[in-house]
């Protein structure tokens, strides 16, 4: 338990300051990509610290699971743990060819790898 409780803290804390300081006029949504068992852990500790930052929260295991999110055209923060993400990535992230600021996806927190840069992938 205090595994989790350290990991919410530290996840909150990030998503809080990058909210702040990146996306303060813009409609954000985050998606929660996991296919594990901790995913609606995820949702309530999201919901409980993070809800009033976001437009929506959508947690998903498949590509499916997000395409509402895809094609509402707003601005994403995607958080991804295991396998799963990595299909997720791909499909919201298909537009990384174009400039920084017409992006969707402005961040991706990795349960694994920390905070990624969408502007140095190779999908």
């Amino acid at each position: 338990m205090h595994s989790h409780q350290h990991k919410e803290e530290k996840t909150a804390i990030h998503l809080h300051i990058l909210h702040r300081t990146q996306a303060t006029k813009m409609s954000l949504r985050l998606c929660v990509c996991t296919a594990s068992a901790n995913g609606e852990y995820y949702m309530e500790m999201f919901n409980k610290h993070l809800s009033s930052f976001f437009k929506s929260i959508t947690l998903g295991s498949k590509v499916s699971d997000f395409k509402e999110v895809k094609e509402s055209k707003d601005h994403i923060i995607l958080y991804v743990d295991g396998p799963a993400g990595y299909d997720g990535i791909k499909d919201l992230c298909d537009d990384y060819h174009l400039p920084k600021e017409q992006r969707r996806v402005l961040w991706i927190y990795s349960l694994t790898a920390g905070w990624m840069s969408t502007g140095r992938m190779n999908l």
